[in-house]
């Protein structure tokens, strides 16, 4: 497992940047870590050949800071996840501005972290509140014809790929 800064100057910083800022106009990033962790993208790319159909999408997820280290080296556990009003599991945006309510400071810090993830969307049905995701579904969504956020409940359906930090306080 490997974690890196980007430079300004990697297209890939661009990219995410504008990804970010294309949702959360006025978002002050402060550096972006590029996630490498083999072990986690074996499992993921395994877990997307099972989807009929395979889809993936790259979505944001607010935490902490401490969280976030242990996803990069773990993975998401759907069983850690609070939330439940579209479905248990783990919630992931479509708006980097909608996970921004979800990062909450590390102590000491004066950051908030943002993960940048694909994530296996696969067969998607609408969630229901406390409700687990139905067996012949690969994630739930708050809305069928416009979703805003994803659910899903299997460890190997998120892949964590860029740690956004930026000031909370724009």
């Amino acid at each position: 497992m490997s974690v890196e800064y980007l430079k300004l100057s990697d297209p890939m910083y661009e990219e995410i940047e504008n990804a970010v800022r294309k949702t959360y106009e006025h978002s002050c990033i402060v550096w972006i870590e590029k996630i490498k962790n083999e072990e986690l993208e074996k499992k993921f790319k395994e877990y997307v050949l099972t989807l009929n159909p395979p889809v993936v999408k790259r979505l944001f997820h607010g935490t902490s800071g401490e969280i976030a280290r242990i996803i990069i080296e773990e993975g998401f556990d759907p069983s850690k996840n609070k939330t439940s009003a579209h479905g248990l599991g783990v919630y992931f945006s479509t708006r980097a501005l909608y996970s921004k309510n979800y990062c909450h400071k590390t102590k000491g810090c004066d950051y908030v972290f943002m993960l940048v993830c694909d994530v296996a969307t696969g067969k998607t049905c609408k969630g229901l509140n406390g409700q687990p995701i139905p067996k012949e579904y690969d994630s739930a969504t708050d809305n069928i014809n416009r979703p805003d956020m994803y659910i899903v409940n299997k460890r190997e359906a998120a892949l964590p790929l860029y740690l956004v930090a930026f000031y909370p306080k724009v």
